[in-house]
């Protein structure tokens, strides 16, 4: 199998519903093997993950969808960072409460 000229370090990809950078690629007679860094594995804690290339179902990311998967996952963060808030004010006033009940 051969490398699309394309398919470089640096390069935006769009694979399996996402989008992510290329950090390394890896080749071997049998296959073709990418590490990405995408916004969707940093919402997930894994920033990084290597996928396989095949044919068709990697291609260039286009700039609107680039746009839109950081807008998506930083909406998803958001909202994981309003519900850790919440659940602080909670363990707070629960404390607070123990703290009075007990004193």
């Amino acid at each position: 199998m051969t490398i699309p000229t394309w398919l470089v370090k640096g390069t935006w990809i769009e694979f399996a519903f996402s989008v992510g950078r290329i950090v390394d690629i890896a080749e071997s007679p049998e296959r073709i093997m990418i590490l990405v860094e995408s916004p969707k594995g940093i919402w997930r804690n894994h920033p990084a993950e290597w996928i396989e290339y095949a044919q068709g179902a990697i291609q260039l990311a286009t700039p609107e969808r680039i746009a839109r998967d950081f807008e998506l996952y930083r909406a998803h963060l958001a909202q994981m960072l309003a519900a850790l808030d919440a659940m602080e004010l909670e363990a707070a006033a629960q404390t607070l409460f123990e703290m009075r009940q007990a004193g």
